[in-house]
């Protein structure tokens, strides 16, 4: 990975900055520690087809936090080094269906964040049960279910639905607008690698060749060895938007392993990020100038 990002540096001067900052920002994130935690049981009530957390405490939440920080961390490391892989060998259509499994891993970080946060601000800690149940216990088995009632044979009854992905990709807009009005960057970016992993034609453009033909159209060739024309512009482009996700991703992780909830149901308080680790975040990963 370090050596095909160097590569693409010298190759194309246009992507050099973007992937001399992803070569830091994974350097520093290989330094992140992997701490043990604590997960204690939890009782989840299921009546007629409805689920809900029975027992919150802070070491279920705090268990929550750390699965959400590792679970972001984990799947973003692991899809960086495939899209980089892909892109090495100029397949641009894999590396960026792979850039949109990376986007949703850093929006769930963000979203639980940002919740953990906002819930803390107004003390409605019972609101909080619901995505705990999704993001600990949700699958997408639960959705197919709804329609064919035989897949609840494979599923633990107190699995519950996913994570709306739309909802998450929001939370990306909230974190980077910083207290501001939200935009909507992240979730049309979101769309654009959409077009990537599922079959639209935009997404295998680099597969074939057009020439303006005398019939007032296109003579179009694809070429039947699967290989990709990806240009400059378009190993920009990927590096950019992998880079964007990856800061805000590890940012929203780190945030989230770094906040402790303390106290006794109902009376729970959330003990955020010191003031070093948010200037860590803002320098190392967000990449902010101090």
């Amino acid at each position: 990975m370090n050596e095909f990002l160097r590569e693409i540096g010298v190759r194309y001067p246009s992507a050099r900055d973007s992937a001399d900052s992803i070569l830091r920002l994974d350097t520093e994130v290989e330094r992140l520690p992997a701490v043990p935690f604590f997960e204690p049981m939890s009782l989840v009530e299921v009546v007629d087809g409805k689920r809900r957390l029975l027992t919150l405490s802070s070491d279920l939440l705090n268990a929550w936090s750390q699965h959400a920080a590792y679970g972001a961390r984990i799947r973003m490391r692991s899809t960086e080094r495939a899209i980089f892989s892909e892109l090495k060998v100029h397949r641009l259509l894999p590396a960026m269906t792979l850039a949109r499994a990376h986007m949703e891993a850093a929006a769930q970080a963000a979203y639980c964040e940002q919740l953990l946060v906002d819930t803390a601000k107004t003390g409605a800690w019972d609101d909080i049960g619901e995505a705990v149940l999704r993001t600990m216990l949700g699958t997408s088995l639960r959705i197919a279910a709804k329609r064919e009632p035989r897949v609840d044979e494979f599923i633990n009854p107190t699995e519950h639905f996913p994570l709306e992905i739309g909802e998450t990709i929001k939370a990306l807009d909230r974190f980077a607008a910083a207290g501001e009005a939200p935009g909507r960057h992240s979730q049309v970016m979101y769309s654009f690698l959409c077009e990537f992993a599922h079959p639209a034609l935009r997404g295998v453009k680099t597969f074939f060749e057009s020439t303006d033909s005398d019939l007032g159209g296109w003579t179009i060739r694809y070429r039947t060895d699967g290989s990709e024309t990806v240009s400059e512009a378009e190993f920009r482009m990927a590096l950019e938007i992998v880079l964007e996700n990856m800061r805000y991703g590890y940012a929203c992780s780190e945030l989230l392993r770094r906040s402790r909830v303390g106290g006794v149901y109902p009376y729970l308080e959330l003990t955020p990020p010191s003031r070093t680790d948010l200037r860590y975040v803002w320098l190392q990963l967000l990449q902010r100038p101090g």
